[in-house]
Protein backbone atom coordinates (compact mmCIF):
# COMPACT_ATOMS: atom_id res chain seq x y z
CA UNK A 1 0.00 0.00 0.00
CA UNK A 2 1.02 3.19 -0.17
CA UNK A 3 2.82 5.40 2.42
CA UNK A 4 2.26 8.96 3.18
CA UNK A 5 5.17 10.96 4.51
CA UNK A 6 5.64 11.99 8.23
CA UNK A 7 3.65 15.22 9.20
CA UNK A 8 5.32 18.35 9.30
CA UNK A 9 7.06 18.91 12.73
CA UNK A 10 5.83 21.74 14.59
CA UNK A 11 8.61 23.20 17.67
CA UNK A 12 7.01 22.86 21.04
CA UNK A 13 7.57 25.94 23.47
CA UNK A 14 11.41 26.01 24.26
CA UNK A 15 10.87 25.38 27.85
CA UNK A 16 9.09 21.96 27.83
CA UNK A 17 10.28 18.70 28.55
CA UNK A 18 9.17 17.41 25.08
CA UNK A 19 11.70 19.68 23.34
CA UNK A 20 14.37 19.20 26.26
CA UNK A 21 14.15 15.43 25.87
CA UNK A 22 14.10 15.69 21.66
CA UNK A 23 16.85 13.59 20.02
CA UNK A 24 16.81 9.96 21.35
CA UNK A 25 19.74 9.37 19.94
CA UNK A 26 21.59 11.58 21.67
CA UNK A 27 19.78 12.83 25.44
CA UNK A 28 18.04 9.37 26.50
CA UNK A 29 21.31 6.92 25.91
CA UNK A 30 23.09 8.94 28.30
CA UNK A 31 22.08 7.86 32.55
CA UNK A 32 22.25 5.28 34.88
CA UNK A 33 20.37 2.53 35.95
CA UNK A 34 19.05 2.30 39.32
CA UNK A 35 17.86 -1.11 41.08
CA UNK A 36 14.11 -1.43 41.48
CA UNK A 37 12.62 -1.97 44.79
CA UNK A 38 12.17 -5.80 44.25
CA UNK A 39 11.86 -8.24 46.80
CA UNK A 40 14.96 -11.21 48.17
CA UNK A 41 13.21 -13.37 46.29
CA UNK A 42 13.28 -11.99 42.86
CA UNK A 43 17.04 -11.51 43.59
CA UNK A 44 17.46 -15.24 44.13
CA UNK A 45 15.44 -15.81 41.33
CA UNK A 46 17.28 -13.82 39.05
CA UNK A 47 20.55 -15.20 40.05
CA UNK A 48 19.42 -18.43 39.57
CA UNK A 49 18.05 -17.40 36.14
CA UNK A 50 21.31 -16.58 35.19
CA UNK A 51 22.97 -19.04 36.36
CA UNK A 52 21.17 -21.32 34.13
CA UNK A 53 21.61 -19.44 30.84
CA UNK A 54 25.03 -19.20 31.78
CA UNK A 55 25.77 -22.84 32.15
CA UNK A 56 23.64 -23.99 29.06
CA UNK A 57 26.36 -21.55 27.07
CA UNK A 58 29.39 -23.60 28.65
CA UNK A 59 30.34 -21.17 31.16
CA UNK A 60 30.60 -21.97 35.03
CA UNK A 61 27.67 -21.96 37.06
CA UNK A 62 30.10 -20.76 40.11
CA UNK A 63 32.03 -17.44 39.31
CA UNK A 64 34.27 -17.77 42.53
CA UNK A 65 37.03 -20.45 43.86
CA UNK A 66 36.06 -19.85 47.24
CA UNK A 67 39.62 -18.68 48.55
CA UNK A 68 39.40 -15.49 47.53
CA UNK A 69 41.31 -15.54 44.59
CA UNK A 70 39.96 -13.99 41.63
CA UNK A 71 40.86 -12.17 38.32
CA UNK A 72 42.83 -14.00 35.03
CA UNK A 73 45.51 -15.04 36.68
CA UNK A 74 42.90 -17.47 38.77
CA UNK A 75 40.96 -18.55 35.32
CA UNK A 76 37.71 -20.76 36.12
CA UNK A 77 36.87 -23.69 32.90
CA UNK A 78 34.34 -22.67 30.42
CA UNK A 79 33.33 -25.59 28.09
CA UNK A 80 33.59 -25.64 24.38
CA UNK A 81 32.63 -27.57 21.38
CA UNK A 82 35.95 -29.15 20.42
CA UNK A 83 36.22 -32.72 21.66
CA UNK A 84 39.94 -32.25 21.85
CA UNK A 85 39.74 -29.85 23.81
CA UNK A 86 36.39 -29.82 25.83
CA UNK A 87 37.42 -27.59 28.69
CA UNK A 88 39.96 -24.02 28.59
CA UNK A 89 40.74 -21.95 30.97
CA UNK A 90 39.71 -18.40 29.76
CA UNK A 91 37.28 -16.82 32.32
CA UNK A 92 38.48 -14.76 34.84
CA UNK A 93 37.48 -15.72 38.58
CA UNK A 94 35.36 -13.10 40.21
CA UNK A 95 34.84 -12.93 44.32
CA UNK A 96 31.47 -13.77 45.94
CA UNK A 97 29.11 -10.42 46.33
CA UNK A 98 27.46 -11.89 49.41
CA UNK A 99 30.77 -11.96 51.46
CA UNK A 100 32.78 -8.46 52.65
CA UNK A 101 35.33 -9.49 50.04
CA UNK A 102 33.29 -8.13 47.04
CA UNK A 103 36.28 -6.80 45.21
CA UNK A 104 39.04 -7.84 43.20
CA UNK A 105 42.41 -6.41 42.23
CA UNK A 106 43.50 -7.86 39.27
CA UNK A 107 47.14 -7.13 39.43
CA UNK A 108 47.43 -9.24 42.91
CA UNK A 109 44.42 -12.18 42.22
CA UNK A 110 42.93 -11.23 45.20
CA UNK A 111 39.11 -10.40 46.77
CA UNK A 112 38.96 -7.78 48.90
CA UNK A 113 37.18 -4.71 49.91
CA UNK A 114 37.87 -1.00 50.63
CA UNK A 115 39.73 1.43 48.37
CA UNK A 116 43.01 -1.01 47.74
CA UNK A 117 40.60 -4.01 46.08
CA UNK A 118 37.65 -1.48 44.41
CA UNK A 119 38.95 1.76 43.45
CA UNK A 120 42.52 0.88 41.55
CA UNK A 121 42.91 0.75 37.57
CA UNK A 122 42.84 -3.09 37.63
CA UNK A 123 39.89 -3.72 39.92
CA UNK A 124 36.55 -4.59 39.81
CA UNK A 125 33.86 -4.03 42.48
CA UNK A 126 31.49 -7.02 41.72
CA UNK A 127 28.49 -5.83 43.82
CA UNK A 128 28.50 -2.51 41.66
CA UNK A 129 27.15 -4.74 38.47
CA UNK A 130 23.16 -4.49 38.17
CA UNK A 131 21.03 -6.65 36.38
CA UNK A 132 18.97 -4.53 33.98
CA UNK A 133 16.43 -7.33 34.12
CA UNK A 134 15.61 -6.03 37.85
CA UNK A 135 16.77 -1.84 37.22
CA UNK A 136 15.30 1.34 35.39
CA UNK A 137 17.30 3.06 33.37
CA UNK A 138 17.14 7.04 33.76
CA UNK A 139 18.64 9.36 31.88
CA UNK A 140 20.47 12.41 33.33
CA UNK A 141 18.54 15.02 32.16
CA UNK A 142 15.44 13.91 33.51
CA UNK A 143 13.39 12.48 30.43
CA UNK A 144 11.17 9.71 30.54
CA UNK A 145 11.30 6.46 28.70
CA UNK A 146 8.09 5.67 27.54
CA UNK A 147 6.87 2.47 27.79
CA UNK A 148 5.06 1.24 24.54
CA UNK A 149 1.79 -1.44 23.92
CA UNK A 150 1.82 -3.57 21.38
CA UNK A 151 -1.21 -0.81 20.07
CA UNK A 152 0.44 1.82 20.51
CA UNK A 153 3.89 0.21 19.09
CA UNK A 154 2.09 -0.96 15.94
CA UNK A 155 -0.42 2.11 15.71
CA UNK A 156 2.52 4.45 15.45
CA UNK A 157 4.68 2.55 12.83
CA UNK A 158 2.40 2.20 10.77
CA UNK A 159 1.41 5.48 10.73
CA UNK A 160 4.88 6.55 10.10
CA UNK A 161 7.06 3.73 8.75
CA UNK A 162 7.17 1.93 6.13
CA UNK A 163 9.63 -1.05 6.81
CA UNK A 164 12.73 -1.53 9.58
CA UNK A 165 15.52 -3.61 8.29
CA UNK A 166 18.10 -5.02 10.73
CA UNK A 167 21.48 -5.33 9.50
CA UNK A 168 24.22 -6.70 11.53
CA UNK A 169 25.32 -9.14 13.89
CA UNK A 170 24.12 -11.01 17.12
CA UNK A 171 23.93 -7.91 18.97
CA UNK A 172 21.69 -6.37 16.12
CA UNK A 173 19.49 -9.82 16.16
CA UNK A 174 19.16 -9.16 19.76
CA UNK A 175 18.10 -5.74 19.08
CA UNK A 176 15.69 -6.80 16.42
CA UNK A 177 14.25 -9.62 18.30
CA UNK A 178 13.32 -7.07 21.38
CA UNK A 179 11.27 -5.44 18.56
CA UNK A 180 9.16 -8.10 17.50
CA UNK A 181 8.65 -9.48 21.24
CA UNK A 182 6.67 -5.90 21.79
CA UNK A 183 4.99 -5.96 18.51
CA UNK A 184 3.72 -9.33 19.04
CA UNK A 185 2.93 -9.22 22.62
CA UNK A 186 4.46 -12.02 23.31
CA UNK A 187 7.70 -12.14 25.86
CA UNK A 188 7.97 -15.64 26.32
CA UNK A 189 7.52 -16.86 22.46
CA UNK A 190 7.38 -13.39 20.64
CA UNK A 191 10.74 -13.63 19.25
CA UNK A 192 10.64 -17.56 17.57
CA UNK A 193 9.17 -18.32 14.61
CA UNK A 194 5.78 -19.10 15.34
CA UNK A 195 5.69 -23.09 13.59
CA UNK A 196 9.19 -23.80 16.36
CA UNK A 197 8.30 -27.31 17.55
CA UNK A 198 6.89 -27.24 21.00
CA UNK A 199 9.84 -28.90 22.99
CA UNK A 200 12.03 -25.87 21.40
CA UNK A 201 9.73 -23.43 22.51
CA UNK A 202 10.33 -24.68 25.66
CA UNK A 203 13.89 -24.33 26.12
CA UNK A 204 13.83 -21.42 23.92
CA UNK A 205 11.04 -19.31 25.66
CA UNK A 206 11.60 -15.97 27.98
CA UNK A 207 15.61 -15.04 28.22
CA UNK A 208 16.62 -18.12 25.68
CA UNK A 209 15.53 -16.29 22.99
CA UNK A 210 17.99 -13.99 23.23
CA UNK A 211 20.95 -15.71 24.99
CA UNK A 212 20.98 -19.52 24.12
CA UNK A 213 22.70 -20.83 20.66
CA UNK A 214 20.77 -23.63 20.09
CA UNK A 215 17.65 -21.55 19.65
CA UNK A 216 19.26 -19.36 16.64
CA UNK A 217 18.22 -21.59 14.19
CA UNK A 218 14.21 -20.72 15.74
CA UNK A 219 14.35 -17.47 16.09
CA UNK A 220 12.34 -15.35 13.34
CA UNK A 221 14.57 -13.29 11.37
CA UNK A 222 12.79 -12.73 7.81
CA UNK A 223 9.37 -11.24 6.75
CA UNK A 224 7.84 -13.96 6.19
CA UNK A 225 8.78 -15.44 9.83
CA UNK A 226 7.22 -12.83 10.81
CA UNK A 227 4.19 -13.10 8.69
CA UNK A 228 3.46 -16.29 10.23
CA UNK A 229 3.02 -15.06 13.38
CA UNK A 230 -0.82 -14.20 13.55
CA UNK A 231 0.39 -12.12 16.53
CA UNK A 232 1.70 -9.41 15.20
CA UNK A 233 0.40 -6.26 15.53
CA UNK A 234 -2.79 -8.52 15.45
CA UNK A 235 -2.39 -9.38 11.68
CA UNK A 236 -2.90 -5.89 10.88
CA UNK A 237 -0.03 -4.01 10.39
CA UNK A 238 1.33 -1.83 7.62
CA UNK A 239 4.95 -1.85 7.83
CA UNK A 240 7.39 -4.50 7.57
CA UNK A 241 10.19 -5.73 9.55
CA UNK A 242 13.20 -8.06 9.46
CA UNK A 243 16.46 -8.73 10.42
CA UNK A 244 19.42 -10.07 8.28
CA UNK A 245 22.36 -11.77 8.86
CA UNK A 246 25.29 -9.86 7.75
CA UNK A 247 27.51 -9.91 10.79
CA UNK A 248 30.94 -9.24 9.30
CA UNK A 249 32.71 -7.08 6.52
CA UNK A 250 32.84 -10.67 4.60
CA UNK A 251 29.11 -10.84 4.06
CA UNK A 252 28.45 -7.25 3.28
CA UNK A 253 27.00 -7.74 0.15
CA UNK A 254 24.47 -9.29 1.91
CA UNK A 255 23.66 -5.90 3.63
CA UNK A 256 23.81 -3.87 0.53
CA UNK A 257 21.03 -5.78 -1.26
CA UNK A 258 18.64 -5.17 1.70
CA UNK A 259 19.33 -1.95 1.61
CA UNK A 260 19.12 -1.62 -2.73
CA UNK A 261 15.59 -3.32 -2.45
CA UNK A 262 14.75 -0.01 0.15
CA UNK A 263 15.90 2.78 -2.55
CA UNK A 264 13.30 4.96 -2.71
CA UNK A 265 10.53 3.64 -0.71
CA UNK A 266 9.14 6.09 1.45
CA UNK A 267 9.69 5.37 5.41
CA UNK A 268 11.80 2.60 5.16
CA UNK A 269 14.37 2.30 8.00
CA UNK A 270 17.73 0.63 8.16
CA UNK A 271 19.71 -0.28 11.36
CA UNK A 272 23.11 -1.42 10.89
CA UNK A 273 25.67 -3.28 13.23
CA UNK A 274 28.93 -4.90 13.05
CA UNK A 275 32.20 -4.76 14.76
CA UNK A 276 33.39 -7.72 17.10
CA UNK A 277 33.61 -10.31 14.14
CA UNK A 278 36.23 -8.16 12.31
CA UNK A 279 37.89 -7.62 15.55
CA UNK A 280 36.93 -4.14 15.71
CA UNK A 281 39.01 -2.69 12.53
CA UNK A 282 37.37 0.54 12.19
CA UNK A 283 38.86 0.88 8.72
CA UNK A 284 37.86 -2.46 7.39
CA UNK A 285 34.81 -1.79 8.65
CA UNK A 286 34.26 1.94 7.25
CA UNK A 287 35.66 1.18 3.76
CA UNK A 288 33.98 -2.07 3.53
CA UNK A 289 31.21 -2.18 5.16
CA UNK A 290 29.23 1.26 6.01
CA UNK A 291 30.89 3.16 3.16
CA UNK A 292 29.41 1.60 0.47
CA UNK A 293 26.32 1.60 1.98
CA UNK A 294 26.04 5.35 2.56
CA UNK A 295 27.00 5.63 -1.07
CA UNK A 296 24.48 3.30 -2.36
CA UNK A 297 21.73 4.92 0.16
CA UNK A 298 22.72 8.20 -1.85
CA UNK A 299 22.12 7.58 -5.35
CA UNK A 300 18.44 7.05 -3.67
CA UNK A 301 15.86 9.66 -5.18
CA UNK A 302 14.30 11.16 -2.36
CA UNK A 303 16.51 9.57 0.51
CA UNK A 304 14.86 6.98 2.03
CA UNK A 305 16.25 4.27 3.55
CA UNK A 306 17.39 6.24 6.57
CA UNK A 307 20.21 5.31 7.69
CA UNK A 308 21.39 4.31 11.67
CA UNK A 309 24.49 3.01 12.60
CA UNK A 310 24.60 0.81 15.67
CA UNK A 311 27.68 1.15 18.01
CA UNK A 312 29.12 -2.17 19.91
CA UNK A 313 27.92 -2.87 23.59
CA UNK A 314 30.69 -2.67 26.35
CA UNK A 315 32.40 -5.50 27.58
CA UNK A 316 32.08 -7.37 30.66
CA UNK A 317 33.94 -9.53 33.16
CA UNK A 318 32.98 -12.67 32.05
CA UNK A 319 34.18 -11.90 28.69
CA UNK A 320 36.64 -14.80 28.23
CA UNK A 321 40.22 -13.87 28.85
CA UNK A 322 41.68 -14.70 25.48
CA UNK A 323 39.65 -11.84 24.03
CA UNK A 324 40.49 -9.10 26.18
CA UNK A 325 43.14 -7.63 23.91
CA UNK A 326 41.36 -7.35 20.64
CA UNK A 327 37.87 -7.19 21.91
CA UNK A 328 38.12 -5.39 25.09
CA UNK A 329 36.90 -2.36 26.20
CA UNK A 330 39.88 -0.18 25.00
CA UNK A 331 39.61 -1.42 21.60
CA UNK A 332 35.30 -1.19 21.92
CA UNK A 333 35.64 2.09 22.56
CA UNK A 334 38.31 3.17 19.89
CA UNK A 335 35.88 1.45 17.50
CA UNK A 336 33.04 3.51 18.29
CA UNK A 337 35.20 6.44 18.46
CA UNK A 338 36.40 6.07 14.74
CA UNK A 339 32.71 5.28 13.51
CA UNK A 340 31.25 7.94 15.70
CA UNK A 341 33.61 10.43 13.73
CA UNK A 342 32.42 8.81 9.96
CA UNK A 343 28.90 9.17 11.36
CA UNK A 344 29.13 12.71 12.14
CA UNK A 345 31.02 13.41 8.85
CA UNK A 346 28.25 11.75 7.06
CA UNK A 347 25.59 13.24 8.64
CA UNK A 348 24.59 9.53 9.50
CA UNK A 349 22.49 8.59 12.84
CA UNK A 350 23.84 7.16 15.88
CA UNK A 351 22.88 4.78 18.08
CA UNK A 352 25.54 4.86 21.28
CA UNK A 353 24.74 2.29 23.41
CA UNK A 354 27.89 1.73 25.21
CA UNK A 355 27.54 4.20 28.19
CA UNK A 356 24.22 2.01 28.21
CA UNK A 357 25.71 -0.84 29.08
CA UNK A 358 28.63 -0.40 31.43
CA UNK A 359 28.15 -2.01 34.73
CA UNK A 360 25.12 -4.26 33.69
CA UNK A 361 25.66 -7.83 34.26
CA UNK A 362 25.99 -9.96 30.95
CA UNK A 363 26.02 -13.63 30.65
CA UNK A 364 29.04 -14.47 28.60
CA UNK A 365 30.77 -10.63 28.74
CA UNK A 366 29.49 -9.48 25.38
CA UNK A 367 25.75 -10.22 24.95
CA UNK A 368 22.71 -8.87 26.96
CA UNK A 369 19.59 -10.33 27.58
CA UNK A 370 15.71 -8.96 27.58
CA UNK A 371 16.90 -5.85 29.69
CA UNK A 372 19.09 -4.11 28.16
CA UNK A 373 17.10 -4.92 24.97
CA UNK A 374 14.09 -3.78 25.95
CA UNK A 375 15.32 -0.08 26.43
CA UNK A 376 17.11 -0.15 23.56
CA UNK A 377 14.20 -0.65 21.78
CA UNK A 378 12.09 2.29 23.58
CA UNK A 379 14.93 4.15 22.61
CA UNK A 380 14.06 3.26 19.46
CA UNK A 381 10.56 3.70 19.44
CA UNK A 382 11.03 7.21 20.69
CA UNK A 383 13.57 8.29 18.03
CA UNK A 384 11.37 7.01 15.16
CA UNK A 385 8.17 8.05 16.29
CA UNK A 386 9.48 11.21 17.71
CA UNK A 387 13.35 12.30 17.14
CA UNK A 388 14.05 11.29 13.08
CA UNK A 389 11.33 13.86 12.24
CA UNK A 390 13.60 17.14 13.94
CA UNK A 391 16.86 15.09 13.41
CA UNK A 392 16.07 14.70 9.26
CA UNK A 393 14.66 18.34 9.06
CA UNK A 394 18.13 19.31 10.62
CA UNK A 395 20.00 16.89 8.78
CA UNK A 396 18.68 18.70 5.62
CA UNK A 397 19.28 21.99 7.06
CA UNK A 398 23.00 20.99 7.38
CA UNK A 399 23.33 19.57 4.16
CA UNK A 400 21.47 22.37 2.41
CA UNK A 401 23.74 24.86 3.43
CA UNK A 402 26.82 22.20 2.71
CA UNK A 403 25.21 22.57 -0.91
CA UNK A 404 24.93 26.06 -1.14
CA UNK A 405 28.76 26.09 0.24
CA UNK A 406 29.51 23.43 -2.58
CA UNK A 407 27.66 25.66 -5.12
CA UNK A 408 28.93 28.70 -3.97
CA UNK A 409 32.50 27.62 -4.17
CA UNK A 410 32.27 27.15 -7.93
CA UNK A 411 30.00 29.58 -9.33
CA UNK A 412 31.58 32.61 -11.45
CA UNK A 413 31.71 35.11 -8.25
CA UNK A 414 32.30 39.08 -8.40
CA UNK A 415 33.92 40.00 -4.88
CA UNK A 416 32.99 43.26 -3.74
CA UNK A 417 34.58 44.60 -0.90
CA UNK A 418 30.99 46.03 0.86
CA UNK A 419 29.04 42.95 0.52
CA UNK A 420 31.46 40.23 0.77
CA UNK A 421 34.26 41.82 3.89
CA UNK A 422 36.82 40.25 1.23
CA UNK A 423 39.27 42.15 -0.85
CA UNK A 424 38.31 42.96 -4.09
CA UNK A 425 38.80 40.88 -7.32
CA UNK A 426 38.99 42.80 -10.33
CA UNK A 427 37.50 39.37 -12.55
CA UNK A 428 35.42 36.49 -11.95
CA UNK A 429 37.27 33.31 -10.24
CA UNK A 430 35.83 30.38 -8.57
CA UNK A 431 36.84 30.87 -4.64
CA UNK A 432 35.95 28.91 -1.78
CA UNK A 433 33.85 30.80 1.05
CA UNK A 434 34.96 29.85 4.40
CA UNK A 435 32.76 31.21 6.77
CA UNK A 436 30.89 28.22 6.88
CA UNK A 437 33.49 25.66 7.98
CA UNK A 438 34.93 22.86 5.32
CA UNK A 439 32.19 21.30 4.48
CA UNK A 440 32.27 18.92 1.71
CA UNK A 441 28.97 17.12 -0.13
CA UNK A 442 30.20 15.25 -2.30
CA UNK A 443 27.26 14.12 -4.08
CA UNK A 444 23.82 16.03 -5.53
CA UNK A 445 21.62 17.22 -2.98
CA UNK A 446 18.97 15.97 -4.54
CA UNK A 447 20.03 12.27 -4.01
CA UNK A 448 20.33 12.71 -0.49
CA UNK A 449 17.37 14.50 0.92
CA UNK A 450 13.91 13.61 1.53
CA UNK A 451 11.23 16.06 -0.69
CA UNK A 452 9.19 17.00 2.66
CA UNK A 453 12.47 18.48 4.46
CA UNK A 454 12.91 20.38 0.87
CA UNK A 455 9.23 22.00 1.66
CA UNK A 456 10.07 22.70 4.90
CA UNK A 457 13.82 24.15 3.89
CA UNK A 458 11.80 26.88 1.24
CA UNK A 459 9.78 27.79 4.56
CA UNK A 460 12.20 29.07 6.25
CA UNK A 461 13.83 30.77 3.91
CA UNK A 462 10.83 32.59 3.63
CA UNK A 463 10.98 32.99 6.87
CA UNK A 464 14.60 33.89 8.60
CA UNK A 465 13.24 34.45 12.41
CA UNK A 466 11.32 30.93 12.28
CA UNK A 467 14.69 29.16 10.88
CA UNK A 468 16.88 30.59 13.47
CA UNK A 469 14.64 29.66 16.46
CA UNK A 470 13.77 26.22 14.91
CA UNK A 471 17.69 25.57 14.78
CA UNK A 472 18.43 27.16 17.77
CA UNK A 473 15.93 24.92 19.69
CA UNK A 474 16.06 21.67 17.82
CA UNK A 475 19.47 21.00 16.07
CA UNK A 476 22.74 20.25 16.80
CA UNK A 477 24.97 22.95 17.77
CA UNK A 478 27.05 22.77 14.86
CA UNK A 479 23.42 22.94 12.76
CA UNK A 480 22.88 25.80 14.97
CA UNK A 481 25.81 27.63 14.42
CA UNK A 482 25.13 28.00 10.33
CA UNK A 483 21.24 28.63 10.74
CA UNK A 484 21.84 32.28 10.13
CA UNK A 485 23.43 31.63 6.88
CA UNK A 486 19.92 29.73 6.01
CA UNK A 487 18.28 33.02 6.48
CA UNK A 488 16.65 35.16 3.86
CA UNK A 489 19.29 38.16 4.56
CA UNK A 490 22.15 36.01 3.54
CA UNK A 491 20.32 34.75 0.41
CA UNK A 492 20.23 38.70 -1.13
CA UNK A 493 23.52 39.57 0.30
CA UNK A 494 25.26 36.67 -1.88
CA UNK A 495 23.11 37.68 -4.47
CA UNK A 496 24.81 40.67 -5.10
CA UNK A 497 28.17 39.38 -5.91
CA UNK A 498 26.61 36.63 -8.32
CA UNK A 499 26.30 37.54 -11.77
CA UNK A 500 22.05 37.16 -12.98
CA UNK A 501 23.27 34.29 -14.79
CA UNK A 502 24.92 31.85 -11.69
CA UNK A 503 21.84 33.75 -9.91
CA UNK A 504 19.12 32.61 -12.02
CA UNK A 505 21.14 28.72 -12.21
CA UNK A 506 21.33 28.67 -8.58
CA UNK A 507 17.31 29.29 -7.55
CA UNK A 508 16.76 26.77 -10.22
CA UNK A 509 18.31 24.12 -7.89
CA UNK A 510 15.89 25.18 -4.71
Amino acid sequence: MKHELRTPFHPPHPQSAQLRCRGAFKTLTKGKWERRNVSDDAIRNRRRHDMMLRERKGWPERLFHGDLRCGPLFPLPRRTRKAERPYVLDVQAQCDTDSQYYCCHGNTGWCGHGDKFCNCSSCINYRSFISAELAQWRPHNGCQVRNFTQSSACESLSRGVSSVTFVGDSLVRHFFSAMVILLTNDPLYGALKFKTPPKMRDICKGDSQFVDSICHVHTAMTWRDIMDNPNFCDGWARFQISYVKAYKVELAQLAFLAIRKLLNKVGSIVLMGIGIHNNFNASAVIQSYLEPAVKLVSTSKNGWPHLIWLSTHSMGPLKPINYHRDQGNPAILSFNENLRKYCNHHNISLFDSFNMTMGVHSFDGTHFGVGVNTVKRKLQMRAELVGLKTEGTCTFLWMFCRFTEKMLAFLPVELKTKSSGLKDVTQPKKILLTKMGDFSLGTDFTGICNPHYLQISKAFLMSPAMADTFLAQNCTAEASRISVFLTKPYLQTKASVLDQSSLHRWKQLL
